[in-house]
């Protein structure tokens, strides 16, 4: 029997998966939270219940920097029918929040990562990385430097992630010791994949972004100084809190629900 609401489910559980449901299944929803917040709408919607639930097993959710973007046109077929006033209202919302802080945005997107081996462990790993984004230091979801220099290389068609991975585990094996961003230019030139100049300018890129980064978190912080960013940002993280300790009641609550309903028809002890 399928039990939630689609839109929140992982997609263990929207695929009846009952043995692959645990703690990082409220882990997915409590992002699918965030993602609402950051973007006003759920990670997937759809006609109805069953068109959701496809999308949830099947599809991958864009970034919510990506589907604010989509906003860009002033009405949506799904608004129509909203007052002109609320649409108004809301499509100015959506275009001063259409700038998502990237820290904020890779601690959603990894907790809603299909794979759960790629999600945050536990309720209070994510809210840990959300505390650390709100408290101005660099949330754990955020990629090393060390993998974003790979994965840009991946994206200029230098190399592909299966090359990627098979060098990053080679030379975690060899060398024993944490992977510097050196040691894997260097490998990368000694072995032909990479040249010198190509490497020079995917740094000098990567530094940008990372400029870029630095003058949007001031930019943020600046905001969140006058009492209405303070209250946002402490509303999403009580919400976040809160959230995450009623999935575990209900959770506690349901066991035990099992247990009394196990030992009624088959008498196993509680």
């Amino acid at each position: 029997t399928l039990v939630g609401t689609p839109s929140y489910m992982a997609p263990e559980q929207a695929d009846e998966r009952p043995d692959d449901v645990d703690e990082q299944t409220d882990v997915y929803a409590l992002g699918a939270v965030l993602y609402e917040i950051l973007c006003g709408e759920p990670p997937f919607t759809g006609d109805d219940v069953w068109s959701i639930i496809a999308k949830v097993v099947n599809e991958k959710c864009p970034p919510p920097e990506d589907r604010l973007a989509v906003r860009s046109a002033p009405v949506r077929a799904s608004e129509e029918n909203r007052p002109a006033a609320e649409r108004d209202s809301l499509d100015r919302l959506t275009a001063e929040l259409r700038t998502v802080p990237p820290e904020l945005s890779a601690v959603c997107m990894k907790a809603l990562s299909k794979k759960k081996r790629a999600r945050y462990a536990t309720v209070e790993a994510l809210a840990a990385d959300v505390r650390t984004y709100l408290e101005g230091r660099t949330a754990s979801a955020v990629p090393s430097k060390v993998r974003e220099f790979g994965e840009k290389c991946v994206r200029a068609g230098i190399m592909t992630y299966k090359k990627l991975d098979e060098v990053l585990l080679e030379m975690e094996s060899t060398e024993g010791a944490r992977i510097t961003l050196r040691a894997l230019k260097s490998t990368l030139i000694d072995r032909g994949i990479l040249t010198e100049e190509t490497a020079s300018s995917i740094e000098e890129n990567i530094r940008e972004k990372n400029l870029s980064k630095v003058r949007d978190r001031r930019r943020m912080a600046n905001a969140a100084t006058d009492a209405s960013g303070r209250w946002v940002y402490g509303v999403i993280m009580a919400l976040l809190l809160v959230l995450a300790a009623l999935f575990r009641s209900c959770a506690q609550r349901t066991e035990r629900e099992a247990d009394d309903l196990q030992h009624k028809l088959y008498g196993y002890p509680r």
